[in-house]
């Protein structure tokens, strides 16, 4: 977990597990995450192991938005099936 907000929450988490792949990082907003963190997080990844070719299936860090996935808020008894 790193970087502090105004909030006292943390502006991103590094997840993963023991044979670390799969490695998520999760962060609470992209652009201030680009900005102050990602090169950061990027060479923690690479010092301890998650990008090397053999626990990353040969793929580098891929960025995606999932703010899409926050706009839905249903919880899964509210969902009709």
């Amino acid at each position: 977990m790193g970087g502090l907000n105004a909030r006292g929450e943390y502006e991103y988490i590094i997840m993963s597990q023991p044979l670390k792949h799969p490695s998520m990082v999760l962060a609470r907003d992209l652009n201030k995450f680009e900005r102050k963190y990602q090169q950061e997080v990027y060479k923690f990844l690479e010092k301890h192991g998650f990008l090397s070719p053999i626990t990353a299936l040969n793929t580098r860090l891929h960025f995606e938005n999932a703010t899409a996935c926050l706009q839905i808020n249903q919880y899964y008894d509210q969902m009709e099936l």
